[in-house]
């Protein structure tokens, strides 16, 4: 039996076993260019084809991303400094003796813990997002209890009342057994990082969950809102568009979203409001 002269016959044939399912295989950089010179002067199958084609579309896809993580990495830089520096003044006051009674001092380091929470946001986050994009295998999805995960990644939020005063709202009649099919770690991480950058991109005073079924979906909706006599005119003009200046973020939640067969989309209502965040994931019946 002749061996495949093909340079790339094993991660094809890996590819192919997979149903074209697992981007693993999938060649990239050198490996990628060496194929197309190896086929210059050859004749190309359908398989072949796809596997090339969905080999250079996932190397742009990186490409565009390592971009916009650089950017990011940038952004965050300079969103880590301003708790950091506010979580070792609080620190340093209460330890220097600064303070003038015990009360002041418990009022420093309540801001010192909030600080931290921040931070701890922050660093999850950032970690979350580079594990979803470092991930190149399908992922194995399971039915999910929605309720308990939407308040496991609110809760954390709620120490953040710094200022503006933040306000999380969920359906007040979200069933204990509504499910979807997902994988629930990413889930989770997804919901916390869009929570996170609607939030830390539009400067409001609340965040508002809505649930819904249709057919066989679920559909989760995020807007980032005023819950004070705020006219909503005064949104700025850059928080209207936030999902824009958090590209990294939504391209990583968007990925995940995709690889459990479910749907990330924005949407406005009104102009002058920030838009509409929407998650449409598979609806397990069991």
């Amino acid at each position: 039996m002749n061996e495949d002269p093909r340079p790339y016959a094993e991660s094809l044939a890996a590819w192919l076993a997979s149903e074209s399912q697992d981007q693993a295989p999938l060649l990239q950089g050198e490996a990628l260019q060496d194929a197309w010179a190896w086929l210059a002067k050859r004749s190309l199958g359908e398989a072949e084809y796809q596997f090339l084609m969905a080999s250079q579309t996932q190397e742009k896809e990186a490409n565009r991303l390592q971009s916009q993580f650089t950017k990011f990495l940038g952004g965050l830089s300079h969103e880590l400094s301003s708790p950091m520096s506010a979580l070792i003044s609080c620190i340093r006051i209460v330890l220097d003796d600064f303070c003038d009674s015990r009360a002041e001092e418990k009022d420093y380091l309540e801001r010192a813990v909030m600080s931290a929470f921040q931070l701890k946001i922050m660093l999850d986050t950032a970690l979350d997002m580079a594990r979803i994009a470092a991930r190149t295998q399908p992922m194995v999805t399971e039915p999910t209890a929605l309720a308990p995960m939407l308040q496991e990644v609110v809760t954390p939020f709620a120490v953040r009342a710094l200022a503006p005063q933040l306000i999380l709202s969920l359906p007040e009649h979200l069933s204990s057994t509504l499910r979807v099919q997902a994988d629930p770690l990413v889930l989770k991480q997804v919901l916390t990082i869009l929570l996170n950058s609607a939030i830390k991109f539009t400067y409001l005073s609340s965040a508002m969950l809505t649930i819904q079924t249709e057919a066989d979906q679920v559909v989760i909706a995020l807007q980032a809102a005023r819950f004070d006599s705020a006219p909503t005119t005064c949104l700025p003009a850059a928080a209207k568009d936030w999902w824009e200046q958090a590209e990294y973020e939504v391209a990583i939640a968007r990925r995940a979203i995709e690889l459990m067969g479910g749907s990330l989309a924005f949407y406005r209502v009104d102009q002058n409001l920030a838009p509409v965040v929407e998650l449409r994931l598979p609806f397990s019946s069991h």
